[in-house]
């Protein structure tokens, strides 16, 4: 996920401005997959950007929406609403949302909504729009 100030809209472009501004994303990590997450994109990328660890999820999301941060790799179900919102925008989704998704009764009692939500973001993400985005053009027609 990313802060829509960036001005990206997908990981290409992420990866291109990362390229053209060298230590000035500020990148969270919260766990062990966030971690991973942000090595691979440096080490893959070759991209320079800066790690900032937080104790948990719901803060680097926090933060993310208060402008601290610019990225974070972050779950379907914590930034959804963030994304239907226009106030983050997914650039990937990782193969394990992707695969529960699928699956649909791979959500382990949290029920079908979360399985839904994690189908619909793929399908945006995707298509590379965002609920912001359906909103300027939705106006710009009227």
């Amino acid at each position: 996920m990313v802060t829509p100030s960036l001005g990206v809209n997908n990981f290409n472009e992420f990866v291109a401005y990362a390229r053209s501004n060298p230590g000035k994303i500020n990148f969270s990590t919260y766990s062990g997959a966030s971690q991973l997450a942000y090595a691979q994109i440096v080490k893959n990328a070759g991209v320079d950007m800066l790690r900032v660890p937080y104790k948990g999820e719901a803060p680097s999301v926090t933060d993310i929406l208060g402008g601290t941060i610019h990225a974070v790799f972050a779950t379907p179900t914590s930034s959804f609403s963030h994304i239907r919102d226009g106030r983050l925008k997914a650039l990937a989704v990782d193969a394990a949302a992707a695969l529960a998704a699928a699956a649909g009764s791979a959500d382990h009692g949290r029920g079908r909504h979360a399985a839904d939500q994690r189908r619909i973001l793929r399908r945006d993400v995707r298509a590379g729009r965002n609920a912001a985005g359906d909103r300027a053009r939705a106006s710009a027609r009227s």
